[in-house]
């Protein structure tokens, strides 16, 4: 399985918990033609966080730099931009659309929190990415 992702402060890397929850191997590829690195798992699983928080490659953080997160979540009718690597295509993919739904949910594998729906076309492989608003 391939997804998406986004680095956040902490040198760590932000995912949707389907994307690595199964997952005996995870690598690390800044893009499509990157080389891919292979980072140090840790035996606990967090839901939206991969197990695998650091890289062994340590310049992989280094010449990647964290998103900074919103300070203030969105409202529904929001322009947000949805960033991902969906398969079948060598480069980044950016899509447009609006916040549609907001709701706190029970997701199922003892973890809930919030939800927010967008209505931005979004592909296989684009699981993970993050979404900006305008």
């Amino acid at each position: 399985m391939t997804g998406s992702g986004a680095i956040i402060e902490g040198d760590r890397i932000l995912t949707n918990a389907h994307v690595v929850l199964y997952a005996s191997q995870v690598e690390i590829q800044a893009n499509r033609a990157g080389d891919k690195c292979w980072p140090r798992c840790s035996p606990s699983l967090r839901a939206s966080i991969s197990p695998c928080s650091r890289s062994r490659t340590p310049r992989f953080f280094a010449e990647h730099r964290a998103l900074v997160r919103a300070n203030s979540l969105p409202r529904i009718t929001d322009a947000v931009y949805a960033y991902g690597f969906p398969t079948g295509g060598n480069s980044l993919a950016i899509t447009k659309g609006i916040v549609s739904r907001i709701e706190f949910v029970d997701y199922g594998i003892a973890a809930s929190g919030l939800r927010i729906q967008i209505d931005a076309a979004l592909n296989p492989g684009n699981s993970g990415g993050p979404v900006r608003r305008r």
